[in-house]
This record gives structure tokens, sequence and C-alpha cells, in this order.
């Protein structure tokens, strides 16, 4: 049995995800202690739980210490089975983390997989949905991942209430080479609230175009999109995000997201994302950005031959990502760079 330390690196419910995956994909039992044993509330959360629940579901798994707040668990997966599927979060936990733990698996089944989510679509220290399907699933389908997504319902924190629905047909992964972004050929940012004043969304729109403004890109590479629902359209439902995309002349598409809370003004919200992904473009030109950089590492690991591209900045998420794959898969990688700064990943897919 595969023993795996918690607090490793960013000590994290990244580790989590990732070392139960491998561990359904590979067939390989695990005992997973200190789990999440940096963060404030330490142990499984919600989204957690759930993450390990559909998991053990779908790969038939016999596992001890699944509960909220456990610090350490056992996973012995069995067969991965090919069907229908919903999993509830239970709150505003984030689906599409959830989705990053099931993916890689539900790409190992023996047949196409349907899975119904409910949870927080759009909430803190995760990726929005518009990130999810604009960026990370561009990058898996150039790696030739078969899937549809489809966005029923926001959900945001602290009520939750989200729903995906994700449509996947198992394939063979390729690797990606991406050296750098080039120019840019588009820019596409959206403003989206609901059971808010309109004037968030306004406020979030303009000034993403001050900030761009400041950078002489051509008007006509940029296009937007703002949508405010009322209170009562919304039933209750009340939250905001902000998200940013750039398409670039080497095939490469970079993403910065932002969830709006409570005292945050609205311009700080579109201003943070938007400054990200200019500094990106600008100053690194790197084809991948700070999230994707470490999203893709366990695909690359399973697909067929060598993956290399470059990342803004390599963040002690994916250097813990790494970790683990080597642990499980005994993959082989090298980075060129530092922590915090332009890398140059590379990893020897493992061709499962």
């Amino acid at each position: 049995m595969i023993k795996i330390d918690g607090s490793f690196g960013e000590g994290g419910g990244q580790i989590l995800r990732t070392a139960i995956a491998l561990s359904a994909i590979t067939g390989k039992a695990i005992h997973i202690y200190n789990i999440r044993a940096k963060r404030d509330n330490p142990g499984l959360r919600p989204q957690h739980l759930t993450a390990v629940k559909a998991i053990a579901e779908i790969c038939n798994a016999k596992v001890e210490g699944l509960k909220i707040s456990s610090k350490e668990i056992t996973f012995i997966p069995g067969h991965v089975s090919a069907k229908n599927y919903e999993f509830n979060v239970g709150t505003a936990g984030s689906v599409t983390l959830v989705l990053q733990a099931l993916l890689p698996v539900l790409n190992f089944a023996e047949k196409p997989i349907f899975v119904r989510l409910i949870g927080g679509t759009e909430v803190p220290k995760s990726p929005t949905f518009s990130y999810f399907r604009n960026v990370l699933l561009y990058y898996l389908f150039k790696m030739g991942l078969k899937i549809n997504v489809n966005l029923l319902k926001h959900g945001f924190y602290p009520r939750g209430g989200g729903i995906v629905e994700v449509e996947l047909e198992p394939s063979k992964l390729q690797s990606i080479y991406y050296e750098n972004f080039g120019k840019i050929e588009e820019i596409y940012f959206e403003a989206y609230s609901e059971g808010l004043p309109e004037h968030v969304t306004i406020r979030e729109i303009n000034e993403a175009f001050n900030v761009l403004s400041d950078y002489n890109i051509s008007k006509e590479l940029i296009k937007f999109n703002k949508k405010s629902v009322s209170l009562e359209e919304s039933k209750g439902n009340i939250g905001n995000f902000f998200f940013i995309m750039a398409k670039g002349s080497h095939n490469a598409v970079l993403g910065y997201d932002s969830i709006g809370l409570k005292g945050i003004p609205a311009e700080k919200v579109a201003r943070e994302p938007v400054q990200l992904i200019l500094e990106n473009i600008f100053k690194t030109n790197a084809p991948l950005d700070i999230f994707a950089g470490d999203q893709i590492l366990i695909w690359a690991s399973l697909a067929k031959g060598t993956t290399s591209f470059r990342t803004h900045k390599l963040t002690l998420h994916a250097f813990t990502t790494l970790y683990i794959l080597k642990e499980i898969l005994d993959i082989k990688y090298s980075i060129e760079g530092k922590l915090n700064e332009v890398s140059r990943i590379i990893i020897e897919g493992k061709n499962i």
C-alpha cells in the first residue's frame, strides 16, 4: 500500500484529489494521512468528501475514514463502472474541483459515462465554471479528451445549488507542446451576477476596459459579455464573478478569474485578473497560465509521449502535484525554473 503525507508541499486538497484519482486509475491502494494539514480547517471538507465518495462509487472502492474533518483515509480501489451518476456536494463546495478529481477516472471507464454534479460553480479558491470550460477543457481537447459539459445553473457561495452535467467518452490521451503564447488574437471577458444591482457588472466591465486601454490593445480584438440576473429571477441565489481569457497566435489560451465577495469593490474584482493576464502575456509570454500549468499535469502523466510547456509561474500546487505523480506513477519529469517564476515543465507520459 502506498502511503502519502498530506502535509507535503502546499498541504491542501490537491494532494487528496490527485492521489485518489491515481489510485482508482492504477488500482493501487493508498493511505493518506495529515490530510489538508496546512489549512485553517484541516481534514476533509464537503467538496473533498464528495470527490472521494464519487470516485469510490465509480471504481467500487473500499474506503476507511471517510467523514468530515477526517485527517486520514485508506482507499482500496476496484473496477471502474460505466453508468449514470449524480453527486451532490451538499453546500457551495466547488464542482470544478470535484471534476478535477473525477474526469481522469471517468476517462478509464469501459464505455461513455454521464455525471450530474450539484454544488458551487463559482466559489472562492477554486476555478469558475467559465475557466474550467474555456481554458482547462481547451487543453484537454488538444490532448484528445472527448467530453461535453453543460452548465444548467450557477451556484454561488454559500448557498450552492449549481448544476453541471458531463458526458465523457473514454479516449487515449496524447502529449502536447507549448512554448509561447504569441501575439493576442482575441481577448474575451465576462461579468456575471445574480441577485445584485446591475451596476456591479457594469463597473467590472468598465474597469476591464480601463486596464486594457493602458496596453494599446486594439478594440477590434476585444469581446465581452455582461449579465445581471435580478434577485427575483435568481430566487435568492446571490453572487458575482469576473472571467477573462486571451487567445494567442500560437494556439494557446490563457484565463484568469475572480469571485465578487462582500466588501470587495467591483473594480478590484475585475482589475486583478485583467492585470494577471496582461502580465502573463507581456512579461513572460508563457502559453499556459498559473492554473492550467498545474491542472494538466495529471493528464500529461497519463498521456502518450512527452508533454512540454512553459507556465507563467511555477506554483506550489504544481510542485506538490508532481511529487504525487512521482510517488504513485513513478513518472520522469524535469522543471526548468524556480518556484513563483516562469518555468518549463517536461513530463514523460506513462501511456496508460
